[in-house]
């Protein structure tokens, strides 16, 4: 899956064949569609067999009121990664920290395109109702890849596909990608790579049995949430951001390449539109569909221009990447 396997000299700077990536696709959607048979019964199966505490835990937040929990650590780690990115890029910010910057630039790029992006803007779109709905309050059951009862007229944060806390707790899975991949790192920071990556997929399962068992997610939106942020990860680190070639690039000029200011934020933030953009299309599609609210339909005439103006942003933003750190 992590492309250190396949060893490269410290001068190569063409990018890596996306075996990868395809390997982590297929596998996801393996998964995604093996889990269709089974996710109605194994949720319920968690719901009836719960522990109180633990669903309890890992259902609640300080950033929503409430006792501490178990997304806390995510959140406070997500805000302190984008405290550092936003540090590195001030005037007169230390030299000495300055190689971890396309790091912290592959964890904000991450950490926004998977927790608010794909996460929810599908939460928007499916509208997917959570399993206490159907189980006590008797609405329709509807799977993950199947338009729900909660349309966005209803309230934008309904949905329960896919799982934002587990998308949250799923961002310590960059912290493996980082020490596993870096060509500058030796086989000690590899070791902690192996054993952050265990850390991190264990934290991710006990969410995605948590939000289960405290009724608040079928198995499928946590899995889903997980896939994503992960599939994210590996196309940011070696394909969008190219956080190795990065690296090489500082290695050898001691200074960053040659890139607008906050450059990976920005590319976060165009495609973001982009998904905004194609979320107001498939909103606009159910509901002409649905006939309800008919004028939603309507979002069509602002979704479209954002598509085509934001990506060609992103494309250009990215081919200047590509140029500058002279990736064939």
């Amino acid at each position: 899956m992590f492309d250190f396997l396949k060893k490269q000299s410290l001068g190569e700077t063409k990018a890596p064949p996306p075996y990868g990536l395809v390997l982590v696709i297929l596998l996801s959607v393996s998964i995604m569609v093996a889990i269709v048979q089974f996710d109605y019964a194994w949720t319920v199966y968690l719901i009836e067999n719960r522990w109180k505490f633990f669903a309890e835990f890992m259902r609640r937040t300080l950033f929503e009121g409430s006792a501490p929990g178990a997304s806390d650590p995510a959140i406070i780690f997500i805000i302190a990664v984008y405290v550092g990115y936003f540090r590195l890029y001030a005037n007169g910010a230390s030299r000495k920290w300055q190689w971890l910057r396309p790091w912290i630039g592959f964890i904000v790029f991450t950490a926004l395109m998977a927790g608010l992006g794909f996460i929810h803007c599908l939460k928007w779109v499916i509208g997917r109702a959570r399993p206490h709905l159907v189980l006590k309050d008797g609405f329709d059951y509807s799977n993950w890849f199947e338009f729900g009862h909660h349309f966005v007229a209803e309230g934008i944060f309904f949905g329960s596909f896919p799982s934002g806390h587990t998308a949250a707790v799923a961002i310590f899975m960059t912290i493996p990608y980082l020490l596993l991949n870096d060509p500058y790192l030796g086989d000690r920071w590899r070791r902690i790579g192996l054993l952050s990556g265990a850390v991190a997929f264990t934290y991710s399962l006990m969410m995605i049995i948590g939000r289960s068992m405290a009724d608040a997610h079928w198995l499928s939106d946590s899995i889903a949430a997980l896939a994503m942020t992960t599939i994210l990860s590996h196309l940011a680190y070696f394909h969008v951001l190219r956080v190795p070639d990065q690296r090489r690039y500082y290695q050898k000029h001691a200074v960053h390449p040659d890139l607008p200011r906050h450059w990976e934020f920005r590319l976060s933030v165009y495609w973001l539109l982009v998904l905004i953009g194609i979320s107001m299309l498939l909103i606009a599609f159910n509901a002409f569909k649905r006939q309800d609210p008919p004028w939603l339909a309507s979002l069509v005439f602002v979704g479209t221009p954002l598509i085509m103006i934001f990506s060609q942003k992103a494309q250009t933003l990215h081919h200047r990447i590509r140029d500058t750190l002279k990736i064939s």
